[in-house]
């Protein structure tokens, strides 16, 4: 059985990625969150578990999801498929209606 984990962050939790007072402790809470996860077996696999899980997802469901074509560029990514990366990581860009998080996509992406 398979489970997703979604991480539901308030406007301010948010804004703390690209604000420069507050990006740096931010970021630096994401490793010491996976790492517990992974130590308690939440987090299993890797890439290429994520990309099967991804390609269950039929077609038209996603075609217009931003997270869908997000995680579809950084797993891509990670697996060494940097044309289909870049082509995902572009339209994860282009469906984003939020400034910021475009901001963030395009800089991550780059």
């Amino acid at each position: 059985m398979n489970y997703t984990i979604l991480i539901y962050e308030t406007a301010a939790d948010f804004a703390a990625r690209t604000d420069p007072k507050k990006q740096e402790a931010y970021w630096a809470s994401w490793p010491p969150y996976k790492k517990a996860l992974t130590e308690a077996g939440v987090f299993v696999g890797g890439a290429g578990v994520g990309w099967a899980l991804l390609n269950e997802i039929p077609a038209d469901a996603v075609r217009s999801y931003q997270p869908y074509w997000a995680a579809t560029a950084h797993i891509l990514k990670r697996l060494g498929r940097s044309d289909e990366a870049a082509a995902a990581s572009r339209r994860a860009i282009g469906l984003c209606e939020d400034a910021a998080m475009r901001e963030f996509l395009t800089r991550s992406f780059s």
